[in-house]
């Protein structure tokens, strides 16, 4: 796909801002439906509230304030034109017109990508963070709110994402900090994945769960977090919040042999063990046991964790902390 740029002036504030697209230009075919922006924003819950967290997470990178979802400008505004464009079902892309985005508010920009089933809000947010006009309207301190729409077209393997950043909002209805507590507050179709090995936020067993993958040295690595309340001291108090927790680290199948002198699978031994301290804490790795199972570690660590009973205390525990899977 080749890159354009163009550039528009934003309402009331006297400068240029960049509104960058991805675009490909392809034989137009008849167009397709694709449902009302209602439901599917509600199909696509998932990836949206992906896409919502990994713009927070750029932004919180580069030291700015998060942004906070409206899921009402994104079905006034956002939605309806991503509709439109995955309708069309022909692999173009273009941009909103500008007095349909004023109606989100003012002090505004937009960012659209078209891409394939298979990509990840991580991927995509990744391909507007590498196009510098993208880039600058994502990493815009001035923008406060952000309206997201999502679609698959029904007859191919293309997909469409648009964002729109507002600095003033009008009429968002509620906001949300994080996808996790947007989803919380709708129903989250169920899934049966993995949550340690999948990328995304799922629901699995009432719950949700939500997971990063990366790089690491010779294979990869899952961060999986649960949403759940947590209790912990501030000051002289004991507070419970809600919001993302740490569950555990997955190391994705791969050689034991890869493993020879890392603690974190007993150095790659067959029903290894080992003990060590790091950080000014005790850990400990078991592997190939009844708790990990054949071909797999788990690891510990000691730490201090508030225990709910009557009243709160703090007790020294071993807390699961990360699991090595073999192939």
């Amino acid at each position: 796909m080749g890159t354009t740029q163009i550039r528009r002036p934003m309402a009331g504030m006297g400068v240029l801002v960049a509104i960058a697209f991805l675009v490909s230009f392809l034989t137009l075919s008849p167009a397709h439906a694709v449902g009302a922006p209602a439901r599917v924003q509600s199909e696509n819950a998932q990836m949206i509230a992906d896409l919502f967290d990994e713009h927070n997470r750029q932004r919180r990178e580069h030291g700015l304030p998060a942004l906070a979802f409206s899921p009402t400008i994104s079905l006034r505004v956002t939605q309806p034109f991503t509709n439109t464009m995955a309708a069309a079902d022909n692999g173009t892309i273009w941009h909103n017109d500008a007095d349909d985005i004023r109606r989100g508010g003012s002090n505004w920009a937009e960012n659209v990508i078209g891409g394939f089933r298979g990509e990840t809000a991580a991927d995509l947010v990744g391909r507007w963070m590498d196009s510098s006009g993208h880039r600058t309207n994502l990493l815009n301190r001035n923008y406060t709110t952000i309206a997201i729409g999502f679609a698959y077209a029904d007859d191919s393997d293309w997909l469409f994402a648009t964002t729109n950043f507002y600095a003033d909002p009008k009429d968002p209805g509620p906001t949300y900090r994080t996808g996790a507590e947007w989803l919380a507050s709708r129903t989250v179709p169920k899934s049966n994945v993995n949550v340690y090995l999948t990328p995304g936020t799922h629901n699995v067993n009432g719950r949700l769960w939500r997971t990063v993958r990366e790089k690491y040295s010779q294979t990869k690595r899952c961060r999986t977090e649960i949403w759940a309340s947590q209790t912990q001291r501030d000051g002289g108090r004991y507070v419970t919040r809600n919001g993302w927790v740490f569950n555990n680290l997955t190391y994705a199948p791969s050689p034991r042999r890869l493993w020879a002198g890392n603690p974190l699978a007993a150095n790659g031994k067959v029903g290894g063990s080992v003990t060590w301290t790091s950080g000014g804490r005790p850990w400990r790795t078991e592997c190939d046991t009844a708790a990990t199972g054949r071909n797999g570690c788990r690891t510990y660590t000691r730490t201090t964790v508030v225990v709910a009973g009557s009243g709160h205390r703090s007790e020294d525990r071993w807390i699961f902390n990360n699991m090595v899977v073999f192939d």
